[in-house]
Order: structure tokens, then C-alpha cells, then sequence
């Protein structure tokens, strides 16, 4: 059995074979909570991202010990209050940190100074993790930002009719948006529901990579049917 598998609660106090072979030597904790998707897409991911992705799980647990973890949008996703916090994806060349919120990456300067990033997503290097001061800010950043977004469906109800619609906190899978690029497309660009979906021009969603005409038909469907229409 791959040691990233282990449990329960498995602390690897010494190096494993695969930490040796690492770079950067690290250490992990792995735990037997972890759901077999999440699992898996860790030990399908390549090296040396997928001891980077562990290295991360280790300090987001650190930072915040009582989150659950799940997959959404096709990445590792870490939970607060089963809100989305962080989600981590391995690419060919950097690993990629969602936090979900890309308000929340334009607040946080030194990242963008210190990292590669787009509107949703910032990409460290396949063998090194963010620092843990960094993280933190980052995670904290995201926590604050979830109170605000909570309050929109209070605002809603004050809104005209046609622009109503029932909080969703289904993904876009379990709404049937096909294929996992469009969805993690939609994740980059920060838009999590069908109200912020119809904030957007239909021709800029088609634009992000990822998005195919399967996805827009299946969004043209959620949108008519929450009695939203695309931005003009």
C-alpha cells in the first residue's frame, strides 16, 4: 500500500522512501478520514507535485484542523463550515491553489508578487509549497470573505422576482455541467453559483479555457431555469 494511504492517523516521523527521494525531504500526516476520491487523486497525481499537494494538505490541516476534505470541481477541496476554503490540482508544470474567491487573491499582493496567478488560481512551483505565513493569510483572507457571500441570499429576497433564486450550494457536477476542465474553469473565475453566472457575458464564459459547447448548453439550462438570463 502506497505510504500517502496509510492509516489510521499515520504520522511519518521519519522519512519515507518517497520523502527521501523528494527534494525537499517532507514530512506528512495522513490521516484514515480521508475520502478514497480525495486519495486517489493524490496518489494519481505525478512526482514531484503530488509530494507538494501532501505538503500542503499537511499545513492547510495546520492552520485548520477541523476542516473536512472533499472533491469538487475535480481537485483535493478543503472545507470550512462545508464552505469551500482551498482546493489543490497538480498541472504538468505547477501546482495549482484555488482559493475559490479570486477578490480574495487581488487582496493579497505579496502573492501575486511571489507567484504566478489568474483571476481564481495561483500556481506554485511543482516542488516547492507556499510558505505557511503566506498560507495562512490566504486561508484567512477566504474565511472572511464567506460571511459576505452568505448574506446574498438574504439580499435576494428583496430583489424582483425574475431575479430570485433558491441559495444553491450543489457544485456545478451535481448540477450536470459536463466535463471537469469547465467546471474547474468556472472555480478559476470565482463563479460558484448560477446568480454570479448571470453576472457574466455568455461570450466570456465560452472564452475561458476549458469551456466547451456542452457546458454552455448545460449553463443556458440552469440559467433559464432559476429565471436568470446571461449578462448583455
Amino acid at each position: 500500500m502506497p505510504w500517502w494511504l496509510l492509516g489510521p492517523s499515520v504520522v511519518c516521523r521519519r522519512r519515507s522512501l518517497a520523502a527521501q527521494r523528494h527534494p525537499l525531504g517532507y514530512r506528512h500526516i495522513v490521516t484514515d478520514a480521508l475520502p478514497d476520491s480525495v486519495a486517489a487523486a493524490y496518489a494519481n497525481a505525478p512526482s514531484p507535485q503530488r509530494e507538494t499537494m501532501l505538503e500542503m494538505r499537511a499545513r492547510i490541516l495546520a492552520i485548520l484542523p477541523q476542516a473536512s476534505e472533499a472533491m469538487k470541481y475535480g481537485m483535493p477541496t478543503f472545507l470550512h463550515d462545508g464552505v469551500a476554503v482551498i482546493g489543490l490540482l497538480a498541472n504538468a508544470r505547477h501546482v495549482g491553489v484555488y482559493p475559490y474567491s479570486g477578490s480574495v487573491i487581488a487582496g493579497l499582493p505579496e502573492i501575486a508578487a511571489r507567484y504566478g496567478t489568474t483571476k481564481g488560481a495561483i500556481h506554485l512551483p511543482t516542488d516547492a509549497p507556499m510558505p505557511k505565513t503566506l498560507l495562512r493569510a490566504l486561508i484567512r483572507a477566504r474565511i472572511a470573505a464567506i460571511p459576505e457571500a452568505r448574506t446574498a441570499p438574504a439580499r435576494a429576497r428583496h430583489a424582483p422576482a425574475r431575479a430570485r433564486l433558491t441559495p444553491v450550494r450543489a457544485t456545478w457536477e451535481e448540477l450536470g455541467v459536463p466535463g471537469a476542465p469547465a467546471r474547474r474553469a468556472l472555480a478559476e473565475a470565482g463563479i460558484d453559483t448560477r446568480r454570479r453566472l448571470a453576472t457574466w457575458r455568455r461570450s466570456d464564459v465560452a472564452a475561458l479555457h476549458g469551456v466547451g459547447p456542452k457546458a454552455l448548453a448545460a449553463l443556458d439550462a440552469l440559467l433559464s431555469e432559476a429565471g436568470l438570463a446571461w449578462q448583455r
